[in-house]
């Protein structure tokens, strides 16, 4: 059973044997567990009382911090029959000390215990080894065997910076100590090997490096280093020349209107309709390309549907609509680029459309 406790909170868990006898249902004893870190800390445990009889027969409680104090209940016990143990689950680097009387490192331990009876549990913690740890892997993506400096700094501890030469594919381990917990600030970079990026991953992805802030003692983190190989970019937009659709011009985006393959950035024709740039009035002709080779407009950019080119006023009628299309059509046909079926398609469905209407 999970429950929230604020800082200092005294809790009581009782319950109550509804199928059980009268003296049966009188009888409770009260088990208070006081929670105590030798040296300062913001973690918190999960503790568990463990009987075997009454009600209920097994507790937890998750959440118990430095100076708090949880009271268990149990009920519904014959009296001078009830045994019960209290535990802790451990934080890591740490040990464990309790105190019901007499001291013991591994729990709380009450026998026979009466109706009535009150008792108590201290639970202290100790760090085994006030230190941090921080783990460093490096790979180079083409096998380069290295090796190359790394780097640690501190804001506080002993050592506050260290150095290691890491080969590919091996790691180190470096240790930081004297530091108070929740204090200690650490950075890892590399001396960056040339012709190569690296990148950092510490749990998240960075091409700066890994950074933790507020290490605790005790803690244990890690960091990845990746190089590769720079590959060519002679624009120096970001994007390697083989994978990049103007590698002498820069075009981070890599926007292609048409898709041939060219980038517009350096794409004579942008949208592919045989008409270049600089002679074309509608250098981004939507489709279909119906297009002017005079003008490089297509035939529904100079006939829109919702009035004509520049007059927000729209068509004054649905017959000048079709008027415009018919006039457009017919020199597409005259120029070869559309069929006389085509054109008369082209009339029809303007005739049938809504435009003007």
């Amino acid at each position: 059973m999970n429950w929230n406790m604020a800082s200092k909170l005294v809790l009581i868990l009782v319950v109550f044997g509804l199928c059980t006898p009268l003296q049966a249902q009188e009888s409770r004893a009260t088990f208070a567990v006081t929670k105590h870190f030798a040296n300062e800390s913001p973690l918190e445990v999960a503790v568990t009382l463990a009987c075997n009889t009454g009600l209920p027969v097994e507790q937890s409680y998750f959440g118990v911090g430095d100076g708090e104090t949880l009271v268990f209940v149990v009920v519904a016990f014959d009296s001078g029959e009830l045994d019960c143990r209290l535990t802790e689950t451990v934080p890591p680097g740490y040990q464990a000390s309790y105190n019901d009387g007499t001291v013991s490192p591994v729990e709380c331990y009450w026998q026979d215990v009466e109706n009535g009876d009150e008792l108590t549990c201290d639970v202290t913690n100790t760090l085994l080894n006030p230190q941090a740890r921080i783990r460093v892997r490096k790979h180079f993506t083409d096998g380069n065997p290295g090796p190359v400096n790394v780097e640690l700094e501190c804001n506080t501890g002993l050592p506050v910076s260290q150095s290691f030469m890491l080969a590919n594919d091996s790691e180190v381990v470096f240790v930081v100590a004297e530091f108070d917990s929740g204090e200690l600030d650490c950075r890892v970079t590399e001396t960056i090997p040339s012709g190569y990026t690296a990148s950092y991953n510490d749990g998240t992805p960075s091409r700066l490096n890994c950074e933790w802030s507020d290490l605790a003692h005790g803690a244990e983190v890690r960091c990845a280093i990746t190089n590769q190989p720079v590959r060519p970019d002679r624009d120096k937009d970001g994007v390697p020349d083989e994978e990049d659709n103007c590698p002498d011009d820069s075009n981070q985006s890599q926007v292609d209107f048409d898709g041939d393959g060219m980038g517009d950035a350096c794409d004579p024709d942008i949208d592919g309709d045989l008409v270049e740039n600089k002679q074309d009035l509608c250098p981004m002709t939507l489709g279909p390309k119906l297009v002017d080779p005079a003008t490089g407009c297509s035939l529904f950019q100079l006939c829109p549907c919702e009035g004509p080119v520049g007059d927000e006023a729209g068509w004054p009628s649905h017959k000048e609509y079709v008027k415009c299309i018919k006039a457009g059509a017919r020199y597409l046909a005259e120029a070869n680029v559309i069929l006389k079926e085509e054109y008369k398609l082209l009339v029809a469905e303007a005739e049938a459309s809504q435009c003007g209407l």
